[in-house]
């Protein structure tokens, strides 16, 4: 029996070279689904943090000026907690371009690694609000 049959079958060789050639194909795809996936968690990451500067000023709104400056430390702004957020609320005023000027609310959202001693972190949004205007028109 020397001579001898072949059996049919696959070699260990073969195996790991068709093994080979399979990774190569599917790695490529398996990084653009979890590229996908991370844009995805971004995206809703910030659509969160953009409703959540929104809800924050519009707490705001329905305070009368006063109020609002009783609420907001007008040097520091105040820091609060909103869907797991950070957000800074800051009273600030911008000149218009037709020389008006403009009093408004800021809305800072930060991610979940703000500094409250050092007040930095990542910025996911920033949302403002005019809630007066001086000057001419």
């Amino acid at each position: 029996m020397s001579g001898g049959k072949k059996t049919k079958g696959l070699t260990l060789v073969e195996i790991i070279i068709a093994m080979a050639v399979l990774i190569i194909v599917t790695a490529p795809i398996i990084g653009m689904f979890v590229m996908g996936t991370r844009i995805s968690v971004t995206s809703y990451k910030m659509n969160i943090a953009s409703f959540t500067a929104q809800m924050s000023i519009e707490e705001l709104m329905g305070l009368d000026r006063e109020e609002i400056e009783d609420e907001i430390d007008l040097d520091n702004g105040i820091i609060k907690h909103y869907n797991g957020f950070h957000v800074k609320l800051e009273i600030a005023e911008r000149e218009h371009e037709n020389k008006e000027q403009l009093i408004l609310i800021r809305a800072t959202v930060y991610d979940t690694d703000y500094d409250t001693v050092t007040g930095t972190g990542s910025v996911l949004c920033q949302y403002e609000q005019v809630i007066e205007t001086t000057g001419e028109y």
